[in-house]
């Protein structure tokens, strides 16, 4: 069974045997000498701090990998990336490449890219139709760019849109702040906030993904969606209920008052901006801090895990939430 996950260090020597047939025999790469593994390990640490570096396995045999790289060094050009995939002799046309680039895409429209290019020495009929599939489109050729192994390389550059531009753009977000405000760090978990209220609302998330994380996310979510608290918080409750009763855990465990309060903190923060959730949970710490989680500023910890607080909702003792509107 292949699996899909993001590169590791640990990667660097099957990788970069992957890779170095590439240098040594073929015009694919214009590097003319192998990168060394520890060089290998380096590149994937340094292009994770802002890009995806996915690979697919088999029964721990690396089968191939693609990544992604800046498109150029100015800030204007931001949310444009370069994309590249690599694969091992033995699995072309498997659908290992197309897999692998799917993936690579959906992870950039989540990090809020907005285009994608590719550079192929030409002739390469097998890549060009491979990225033609793919929905990529010849933008030109740079005639005569590079010189290897005796010869004048052409390179013919090719460009896909993974996402309508929004005017004006948030800085798409790097690859850690992704992970950090996610419920789990697997690919498949990573998904974009619609997808995960979907997962949510067919009790599709697993209990080790809901987490505290994805209860802010789904309330987040259902704030920007309803016009009152009530029916927010009247969609996050029967959800709640529908997973619990999905997974066979008694609704006793449901808290009237941690629920209620929270979705009026996250209505508080969200006001009247426009976020990603993953900015929102950069920007809002305190809603994740689980050492001095803020309602106790509102209420004792006592108050907060009594019977009646389970049960239904129960003023503030410590100070009131302000004027919210149900």
């Amino acid at each position: 069974m292949t699996t899909l996950r993001f590169a590791q260090p640990s990667d660097a020597e099957e990788l970069s045997n992957i890779y170095k047939r590439y240098v040594i025999d073929s015009f694919v790469s214009f590097e003319t000498t192998p990168p060394t593994v520890d060089q290998f390990a380096e590149r994937i640490e340094h292009i994770q701090q802002q890009f995806p570096w996915l690979v697919i396995e088999d029964n721990e045999r690396c089968l191939g990998y693609a990544y992604a790289s800046p498109h150029r060094s100015r800030a204007a050009y931001q949310w444009s990336t370069e994309v590249s995939v690599y694969l091992d002799d033995d699995i072309h046309r498997q659908g290992v490449g197309t897999r692998l680039y799917n993936e690579l895409f959906r992870l950039l429209q989540i990090q809020g890219y907005v285009n994608a290019y590719a550079g192929i020495t030409i002739p390469n009929p097998k890549s060009l139709g491979f990225h033609n599939k793919l929905g990529f489109e010849e933008v030109g050729i740079y005639k005569q760019v590079g010189y290897k192994a005796g010869r004048w390389c052409d390179v013919v550059w090719l460009s896909r849109s993974l996402q309508a531009p929004p005017t004006p753009p948030s800085s798409p977000i790097p690859l850690p702040s992704l992970l950090a405000c996610m419920p789990h760090q697997h690919v498949q978990d990573i998904v974009d906030d619609d997808t995960f209220l979907h997962r949510f609302e067919r009790q599709e998330i697993s209990l080790t993904c809901w987490d505290h994380r994805a209860h802010v996310r789904v309330a987040w979510k259902y704030i920007q969606q309803e016009a009152s608290l009530e029916r927010a918080y009247t969609r996050m409750r029967d959800g709640i209920y529908a997973l619990l009763d999905h997974n066979g855990i008694s609704q006793d465990k449901y808290n009237e008052t941690v629920t209620r309060g929270y979705l009026i903190l996250i209505a508080k923060a969200v006001g009247e901006k426009t976020q990603s959730w993953c900015r929102f949970y950069k920007d809002n710490p305190s809603l994740f801090d689980r050492t001095s989680p803020p309602l106790l500023a509102y209420y004792t910890k006592e108050e907060l895990l009594s019977d009646e607080a389970r049960q239904s909702w129960i003023q503030p003792s410590k100070r009131d939430f302000g004027d919210i509107d149900w």
